[in-house]
């Protein structure tokens, strides 16, 4: 009972000093910055959780190869990848992330192949929703040149998107080379 009864005042102690403590200048602030800290972990985690969920729904699409072994989207996927009501965000993305297979940049977030079948999806998709989109001649501007393996302003093109979409790290520096490229499609497609 004695052994109790000391824990219990030690208890006490701890939570009077604990009190002054929180009444003064320096306990608020510490206590502030503590849940600041905290609170911007929390959003970094949960954020680096949203892009992996991404990351997986889009690898869950089944991938097909053409006769010249090129990653192809099965049938029908590419309906599923980008339906007709994408919004503009979402085009963003899809157009960004395909980008990365062409650009050196510090730092990429995202990767989406680029296929002939996924370019021709979405030309459809802006051209559908060109009315509601801010930017709907820059988008079809870039997936044009692509489709024509045209890539010579991937930088350039990578980098306006990047600047829509209000980046701060990870500016495009230059094309990959051919090396580059295909060491990056091995990594991340196959």
């Amino acid at each position: 009972m004695k052994g109790i009864q000391q824990s219990t005042k030690r208890g006490e102690s701890f939570l009077k000093k604990n009190r002054i403590f929180l009444k003064s200048k320096k306990g608020q602030i510490t206590v502030l910055i503590i849940f600041i800290m905290f609170s911007f972990l929390g959003y970094r985690f949960w954020a680096a959780a949203s892009k992996n969920s991404e990351q997986r729904q889009i690898a869950d699409i089944v991938k097909e190869r053409d006769e010249q072994g090129r990653v192809t989207d099965g049938e029908g996927t590419t309906e599923r990848l980008f339906p007709l009501d994408m919004s503009e965000i979402e085009i963003q993305y899809a157009i960004h992330h395909m980008s990365h297979q062409k650009v050196k940049a510090d730092k990429k977030w995202g990767q989406l192949q680029i296929t002939p079948e996924r370019i021709d999806r979405l030309i459809k998709v802006v051209q559908v929703n060109e009315q509601e989109y801010d930017y709907p001649s820059l988008y079809i501007n870039i997936l044009n040149r692509w489709k024509e393996n045209d890539f010579s302003s991937a930088v350039s093109d990578h980098n306006k998107l990047w600047e829509i979409q209000g980046g701060n790290i990870g500016e495009a520096k230059r094309l990959l080379s051919p090396k580059e490229e295909k060491k990056y499609i091995e990594e991340y497609f196959e």
